[in-house]
């Protein structure tokens, strides 16, 4: 458990049926949602009501109010230039079956908008195993993120 909601989702679960939950569990406001939306829109972790509101990243993105690369942008700009990879694998790791599911985490690693940097961070912080599952949903090579010749 953790953050108010449960992170046991039947596997038929709609991804917007998966927000909505939670966002409903947590005593959560328009005000904050909107400024979640509006800092992964300009890509501004400064615009959120809370640091912790980075736990929602994912639910703007199963909203539709959000692209998978706007999303992966803010991700790599909390991880390069705020000293997030820790956070943000923690989420990755933790909170799988709430809403960093590995789909949706796939879809922001295989963005080109996460740079590889930041993907070998999340993978340094994360370990390989836990990683595993998302990083099968990338599109793209990341052979050379599993090197250990390029660490």
């Amino acid at each position: 458990m953790g953050a108010g909601f449960s992170t046991v989702t039947p596997p038929a679960q709609s991804a917007t049926s998966v927000a909505q939950a939670v966002w409903s569990y947590s005593p959560r406001s328009l005000t904050e949602m909107q400024n979640l939306v509006s800092a992964i829109q300009n890509n501004d972790p400064s615009l959120l009501s809370t640091p912790s509101d980075i736990l929602y990243v994912p639910v703007p993105y199963y909203a539709g109010q959000v692209t998978a690369d706007q999303a992966a942008a803010f991700i790599d700009n909390l991880i390069r230039n705020y000293n997030m990879p820790g956070a943000i694998a923690n989420f990755i790791t933790n909170y799988m079956y709430g809403p960093w599911t590995p789909n949706t985490v796939g879809a922001f690693l295989s963005s080109l908008n996460m740079s590889q940097t930041s993907v070998a961070l999340l993978l340094a912080y994360a370990g390989a195993t836990q990683m595993g599952q998302a990083l099968s949903y990338l599109s793209g090579n990341y052979t050379n993120v599993l090197t250990p010749s390029t660490w």
